[in-house]
């Protein structure tokens, strides 16, 4: 059985008990757990499947599920779950957890075991090119392959950096005190653009509490860093999409 002692799971249930519903997901994880303890392997199902419902990409819930599925004799949908939680999570319990015994003998279960080990295998061919300052905080990357140049967003410093094939390192874009943490970047070179998630995080320096969970869509020239637009995802007056597709149609 999978524990469910993790921080990621405990943060999961303590977000949906402040939901104060009577049938939440704590409860039917609540039960479901219960319901296992007392080896009451249909309820256990039961339970599991309303938790799924109600939150279909959790792993502790997918992996509970198909252990229901592989109590109730339900094989077929749990290989089909277990499928689905290997994309994610090659969790390597699986080979050992007892509670699948009624699968280990299945052709399926042997694929399976074969994608864990290959997920879990560990292949490194990369080469250190450069190395970025470490109060960054870096995020996420995009390289320009014509230009031979890497953008990378940071978190910290709220701003994107660019560096080329032989780690000569230079400012991007800088943005102003009151903008946000850079989260992911996507290169449009057919117009010339770069495109940027900005969200304020406390992990970004003078991040303001007010600020907390705000964000928007920046659109800069990929010559010149210059900010071009800026799509605020709080304001609901326009779609995004509509704006962007706007901004696009003029480029």
């Amino acid at each position: 059985m999978h524990k469910t002692t993790t921080i990621s799971f405990i943060l999961l249930l303590f977000f949906f008990s402040a939901q104060a519903q009577n049938k939440d997901l704590n409860f039917y994880y609540s039960e479901g757990m219960k319901a296992y303890e007392a080896k009451d392997y249909l309820a256990f199902k039961e339970n599991f499947e309303q938790a799924y419902k109600i939150r279909n990409d959790h792993p502790t819930i997918i992996y509970n599920l198909a252990v229901a599925y592989s109590m109730n004799d339900a094989s077929q949908k749990a290989m089909n779950l277990l499928n689905e939680l290997i994309t994610f999570r090659a969790d390597t319990n699986i080979l050992t957890d007892q509670d699948f015994n009624a699968l280990k003998s299945l052709p399926e279960f042997k694929t399976i075991e074969n994608k864990i080990n290959t997920f879990n295998t560990v292949v490194s061919n990369a080469e250190e090119v450069f190395t970025v300052p470490g109060d960054l905080h870096p995020e996420s990357v995009a390289y320009d392959a014509s230009q031979k140049t890497f953008y990378i967003g940071s978190i910290r410093k709220k701003k994107i950096i660019k560096a080329d094939e032989i780690g000569n390192i230079s400012n991007f874009t800088s943005l102003a005190s009151n903008n946000w943490s850079i989260s992911g970047i996507k290169l449009d070179k057919k117009r010339n653009l770069l495109w940027a998630c900005s969200v304020a995080t406390p992990n970004m320096e003078n991040f303001s509490k007010e600020e907390e969970g705000k964000s928007a869509l920046l659109c800069f020239s990929l010559q010149t860093g210059e900010l071009i637009k800026r799509y605020d995802i709080n304001d609901r007056r326009k779609p995004i999409s509509k704006a962007v597709y706007d901004t696009l149609s003029v480029n």
